[in-house]
């Protein structure tokens, strides 16, 4: 894959901004793609819990940038922490993709977020 396509999988969002304390967490991931890759995923299960107060959930949804969400030390389910998985990735230098996908069948709103790696 050429530098162009894969260039704008490295570029911060408004709620992905790579700031000095998301750097100093992600030089502790040491190895390869797929070691750093693993280490991200087990820095996020150990650092951030599930947000359990489901009126608390509705309020902060998808409201935070990941700075927040480290600071706040905890996810709404996906949207969270896939947004801290992608910022993660590219702070390590790792292109990725966030992802969201939609259930057209269910007339109810709902959907799942993951993300999509280069390596």
């Amino acid at each position: 894959m050429t530098s162009e396509k894969i260039n704008p999988w490295l570029k911060e969002g408004e709620q992905s901004k790579i700031t000095p304390s998301i750097k100093e967490i992600c030089s502790q991931f040491k190895g390869d793609n797929l070691e750093r890759i693993f280490q991200i995923l087990e820095w996020i299960n150990k650092n951030l819990s599930h947000e359990k107060d489901y009126d608390n959930v509705t309020k902060i949804f998808a409201s935070r940038n990941v700075e927040q969400l480290i600071k706040n030390r905890n996810h709404t389910g996906c949207h969270d922490t896939a947004l801290v998985l992608v910022t993660f990735l590219r702070a390590v230098g790792i292109p990725s993709k966030y992802l969201v996908g939609i259930d057209k069948m269910n007339t109810e709103n709902s959907g799942h977020c993951i993300v999509e790696a280069y390596s």
